[in-house]
């Protein structure tokens, strides 16, 4: 199955450098829409919701608390080929 990774960009954060990911809005393992919120990422100015880029089934890279720099990957989309 190809996945699509997620990672932290500038898009989600900004001028930030880095971002703690506040929490899980999709369990690991499960069905996810394209736009779905999966995760919200903190930063010292903002909340920002994280959508699923595609449909498929999310899995994990980072655990709530994690701080994450740009451009690190914190989760994947498997899809169906």
């Amino acid at each position: 199955m190809p996945e699509t990774t997620i990672a932290v960009t500038e898009e989600l954060i900004g001028e930030e450098t880095d971002a703690e990911l506040a929490e899980w809005m999709a369990e690991d393992g499960s069905a996810v829409s394209p736009d779905q919120p999966i995760a919200e990422l903190a930063t010292a100015k903002a909340i920002v919701e994280v959508p699923a880029p595609v449909a498929g089934v999310l899995k994990h890279l980072a655990t709530p608390g994690d701080v994450l720099a740009l451009g690190q990957a914190f989760a994947s989309v498997a899809t169906e080929a």
